[in-house]
Parts: C-alpha cells; structure tokens; sequence
C-alpha cells in the first residue's frame, strides 16, 4: 500500500507552506524545502566508506 499526500499551511510571516510526503513500505517519506538537511560528509569520511566497501566486497572481516 502506498499513500501520497501534501498539506499546505501558513507560516508566520504570511506566506504558504507545503509539505509532500509518501508513506509505503520504506515509512513516512516527506519532502519539503522546508525540511533542514544534513551537511555534507567530509571527504576523508566518503573515502574510509569506499575503503570499508572494498574490504566488504574482498571478504575482510574485523573481530
């Protein structure tokens, strides 16, 4: 089951806000300029998941 949807509303200084979201079997999905975002990753960080993937992939394991 899948389910869509949007509400709009007024913010305080007058303007309309809207809000879409989607709700399946991945859970509530809104979406919404509105909605703060996560930063970034530093770049030593998305380099240390690569490396972690590779060794994923080659059968490294660690105890």
């Amino acid at each position: 089951m899948v389910f869509n949807d949007n509400d709009k509303f007024p913010l305080s200084d007058g303007s309309i806000a809207e809000v879409r979201y989607i709700a399946d079997e991945n859970g509530f999905q809104p979406e919404s300029p509105l909605l703060p975002t996560p930063h970034p990753l530093p770049a030593h960080v998305e380099e240390l998941l690569r490396i972690a993937e590779r060794q994923r992939a080659e059968g490294i394991t660690f105890e």
